[in-house]
């Protein structure tokens, strides 16, 4: 017995991926929007040493970055997931690793 392509199982047995991210349209706003923050952690190089109030700031920013750099990575991953052979979503992995690397 062969097993269904993506395009065969029901779609109530998929992933619900609107949790995250409305469409693809929404996450690629969330991509450019986190990669310019991401270029803006720049200002903390050198920096986070000089107080503890600097400290804290450049540490609650990186990791609000982070977080909202996981939410685009686990889209990208699971939309890809869904159905391998996907390039599209492919792209948006690759997309999203790179994006990582930068943080």
């Amino acid at each position: 017995m062969a097993l269904p392509t993506r395009n065969e199982v029901s779609d109530d047995l998929k992933w619900d991926l609107s949790r995250v991210f409305k469409d693809d349209q929404e996450w690629d706003q969330e991509y450019n929007q986190v990669a310019t923050e991401i270029k803006n952690l720049d200002r903390f190089k050198g920096n986070l040493a000089k107080s503890g109030q600097d400290l804290y700031e450049g540490i609650t920013e990186i990791l609000s970055v982070n977080r909202r750099l996981e939410k685009v990575y686990v889209y990208a991953t699971m939309s890809s997931d869904v159905d391998t052979s996907n390039t599209h979503y492919l792209g948006l992995v690759a997309k999203a690793q790179s994006l990582a690397n930068q943080m």
